[in-house]
C-alpha cells in the first residue's frame, strides 16, 4: 500500500480525454534491424559536411553528427537515426516520403537534409543512454499519441497521453514543436496522463484521479481535486471499487497509512451524497476508460524497439570507425609527405654543410701536413726506443719459451733425479719392468714402443706417467706465473704497445700449458691401460650394439632475431633469444673391446651415446 500513496501524491491535476482499447494502436510495433537497408549516411556539423577523403584535416571533423537513412519493406518508408556513436541521446524517426528510395540515392547530402522539411512524421523515438524516453505517434486520422518514461525512486512507470492535431507536421516542425514546446512535456501529475506502472493504473479526468491496483493488493482510491484550495476528497475502496474502507477531506501531506485517525468509515457502505457521487463517477471513468493493455505489454513492446537502437547504435559505430580509419590513413599520408619534404630539405642543408666541411678540412690538412713532415722524424726516434723495449722483453719470452721447450722434452728434472738415484744409491743388479737379471723381459720390448703422440709417448716414458703429469703440471705452473710476471712488470714501464704484446703472449702460454695439463691428466685418470697404466695405449678393436632407448629431454635453444628502428627503420638489431624447447633423446649402449697397444692387455666396458632425434 506504501508504494501506491506515494503514487497518489504525484496526481494532483488531471483532464479529461479518450483513450484507446487497442495495443497496437499505440503505435510502438517497428521494423526490425534486418528488415532495413541502408541508403544513405552522411557526416555533417552545422551546416558543414564532411568527406573522410577530402576533408581529413579539417578541425571539425571530429566533432561531426552522424545522420544514417535506411529504407524498410514498407513503400516509401523511411527510417532516419541520429547522431553520433559516442552520444548519450539519441532518436529514431519514422516518416513518409515519395520516391523515397531515389531521392535518398542522387540527391546531394545537403539536399537529403532539407527534406526534413518534406517527410511526413509518422513516428519519433528518443533514447537516452539506451532507455526509451519519449514515443510519439501520429496516426492517420491525425490523432498524436504521446509516451514517455519516468523514472522513480522505486522503479518507473510509462505515461500516456493522446490528442487531436490540427495541423500538418513535417518532420522538422515536428521535432521542433516536440522540442521546445511544453505542450508535449508531460509529468504524471500533468492533465490527461493515464500512468502505469508494475502495481497500479492511473485514470485522470478534469476532476478526479482514479487509482486502481493491479497487484495483490486489494486497494482502489479515487480523489478530486478543487482548484485555489490545498484540501481534496478523496475515497479510499477495494480495487473492484464494490466495498469503500474510508471516505473524507485529505490535505495530500497525511500519510494514508494512517486514513482511520483522519478519515470516516462508511456504515454500510452508505456515505453523504457528495462522496457517493464521487464513487459512482470514478466507477464508472474507471470502467469506461481502462485500457486493455498492462504495464508488461507496454514495456515488451518498448525492448523491442531499444533494440532496434542497440542496433542501429553498432551500426553507426562501425561507419564511424570507418570513417576514423579513411581519415588517419590520408592525415599519415599527408604527415609522410610533410617528413619527405622536411628530409628533402635537410639533405641540401647537409650537402651544402658537406661541401663546405671538405673545403675547411682542406685547408686544414694543407696546414697539417708541414706539422706532420715535422713530427715524422721525432716518431721514428720514438719507434727506434720501442723497438729496444721490444728486443729486452722479447729475449725474456725467449729464454721462458725455451726453457719450457727443454724441460718437457728433455726431462730435466727426470735426469735430475736420475742422477742423484745414481750417485747416492747403492750397486746392485735389479730389475727394470719385469726385465729378468740377464735383462731379458716383456717390459724392455713395450718401453720401446710408441704411440706416435708426443705427450702420451714422453709420459709412458717414465716408470709411472704421474710422475710425468706432475713434472708437467710444476713446469707449466712455472711457465704460466713467468709469463704473467713478465706481463705485470710491462705494465708498469706505461708502454701500451709492449703491454699488449706480454698480455698476448700470457695468454698464449696460459692457454697451451693449461691444454696439456688436461690432456696428461685425462689420460690418467680415464684413458689408460688398467695393467700396465700407460695412457692413451687402448684401442678398441670390437664395437656391439646392445640396446638404445628414447627419453624427453628439455634443451635450451637461442633463436636470432632482428628488429629495425629508426626514423624509416633503416637501422636494424640483433639479438639472441634463449628458450626451452622439448624433444626426444636416443641414448644408445655399446658394448665395446679394447686392446693396449703397448702390453696386449685386453678388457671390455660399455660406452653410452646420447643424440637428439627429434
Amino acid at each position: 500500500m506504501k508504494k501506491l500513496i506515494q503514487l497518489f501524491i504525484l496526481f494532483i491535476i488531471f483532464n479529461n480525454t479518450s483513450y484507446s482499447k487497442d495495443l497496437l494502436s499505440l503505435g510502438l510495433e517497428v521494423n526490425s534491424f534486418s528488415q532495413l537497408k541502408e541508403k544513405r549516411t552522411i557526416f555533417f556539423k552545422n551546416s558543414k559536411f564532411f568527406n573522410p577523403e577530402k576533408d581529413f584535416n579539417d578541425k571539425d571533423i571530429n566533432d561531426k553528427t552522424i545522420n544514417t537513412n535506411y529504407i524498410s519493406n514498407e513503400p516509401n518508408i523511411v527510417y532516419q537515426f541520429c547522431c553520433d556513436s559516442n552520444s548519450s541521446a539519441s532518436a529514431i524517426f519514422v516518416s513518409k516520403l515519395n520516391d523515397a528510395s531515389n531521392k535518398l540515392t542522387n540527391l546531394s547530402d545537403k539536399q537529403v537534409l532539407e527534406l526534413d522539411n518534406t517527410f511526413q512524421p509518422i513516428k519519433l523515438a528518443v533514447f537516452k543512454k539506451t532507455k526509451l524516453d519519449k514515443f510519439v505517434y501520429i496516426t492517420d486520422n491525425n490523432e498524436l499519441i504521446f509516451i514517455s518514461r519516468d523514472d522513480k525512486s522505486q522503479g518507473f512507470q510509462y505515461l500516456i497521453s493522446k490528442k487531436i492535431i490540427q495541423k500538418k507536421y513535417s518532420l522538422r516542425s515536428l521535432e521542433n514543436d516536440f522540442f521546445n514546446s511544453p505542450k508535449f512535456k508531460q509529468k504524471p501529475w500533468n492533465v490527461g496522463v493515464t500512468t502505469l506502472s508494475k502495481d497500479s493504473i492511473s485514470i485522470s479526468t478534469s476532476n478526479f484521479t482514479i487509482i486502481q491496483s493491479v497487484s495483490a493488493e486489494d486497494l482502489g482510491v479515487i480523489v478530486e481535486k478543487k482548484l485555489g484550495t490545498g484540501n481534496r476528497k478523496v475515497v479510499i475502496a477495494n480495487k473492484n471499487f464494490k466495498k469503500v474502507f474510508y471516505y473524507g477531506m485529505w490535505d495530500g501531506k497525511r500519510d494514508l497509512d494512517q486514513a482511520d485517525q483522519f478519515l470516516k468509515k462508511p456504515v454500510l457502505n452508505i456515505m453523504p451524497p457528495v462522496y457517493s457521487n464521487m464513487f459512482k463517477s470514478g466507477k464508472t471513468i474507471i470502467s469506461e476508460k481502462k485500457p486493455n493493455y498492462n504495464f508488461q505489454d507496454i514495456n515488451n513492446a518498448i525492448k523491442k524497439i531499444e533494440t532496434l537502437n542497440q542496433k542501429l547504435l553498432s551500426d553507426i559505430k562501425n561507419k564511424e570507425e570507418k570513417f576514423n580509419q579513411i581519415v588517419n590513413a590520408k592525415l599519415e599520408e599527408e604527415k609522410k609527405k610533410q617528413e619527405q619534404l622536411k628530409q628533402k630539405k635537410a639533405d641540401e642543408e647537409f650537402q651544402r654543410y658537406q661541401a663546405e666541411q671538405k673545403r675547411i678540412a682542406a685547408e686544414r690538412e694543407a696546414r697539417l701536413e708541414k706539422q706532420r713532415q715535422e713530427q715524422e722524424a721525432l716518431k721514428q726516434e720514438a719507434l727506434a726506443a720501442k723497438r729496444m723495449e721490444y728486443v729486452k722483453y722479447g729475449a725474456y719470452i725467449l729464454v721462458a719459451i725455451l726453457a719450457l721447450i727443454a724441460v718437457i722434452y728433455f726431462k730435466i728434472f727426470d735426469v735430475l733425479t736420475k742422477v742423484l738415484k745414481n750417485i747416492f744409491a747403492k750397486k746392485k743388479r735389479f730389475s727394470y719392468l719385469d726385465v729378468d737379471q740377464k735383462g731379458k723381459g716383456k717390459g724392455k720390448k713395450n718401453k720401446n714402443k710408441t704411440l706416435g703422440y708426443w705427450l702420451a709417448d714422453w709420459a709412458n716414458s717414465y716408470d709411472d706417467p704421474k710422475r710425468a703429469a706432475f713434472n708437467l703440471t710444476l713446469i707449466s705452473v712455472a711457465a704460466i706465473s713467468l709469463s704473467w710476471w713478465f706481463y705485470s712488470l710491462a705494465g708498469k714501464s706505461g708502454n701500451k704497445d709492449v703491454e699488449g704484446w706480454f698480455s698476448f703472449v700470457a695468454l698464449i702460454t696460459t692457454g697451451v700449458g693449461g691444454y696439456y695439463i688436461y690432456k696428461i691428466w685425462n689420460g690418467i685418470i680415464e684413458y689408460h691401460c688398467p695393467k700396465c697404466k700407460r695412457i692413451y695405449a687402448g684401442e678398441v678393436y670390437s664395437s656391439t650394439h646392445i640396446g638404445s632407448q628414447q627419453r624427453a629431454k628439455t634443451y635450451r635453444v637461442k633463436d636470432n632475431r632482428t628488429i629495425k628502428y629508426g626514423k624509416y627503420n633503416t637501422k636494424t638489431h640483433n639479438y639472441t633469444v634463449e628458450r626451452d624447447e622439448t624433444g626426444v633423446e636416443q641414448i644408445d649402449t655399446y658394448h665395446l673391446k679394447a686392446k693396449c697397444k703397448l702390453c696386449s692387455h685386453k678388457w671390455e666396458y660399455n660406452s653410452s651415446t646420447a643424440t637428439r632425434v627429434r
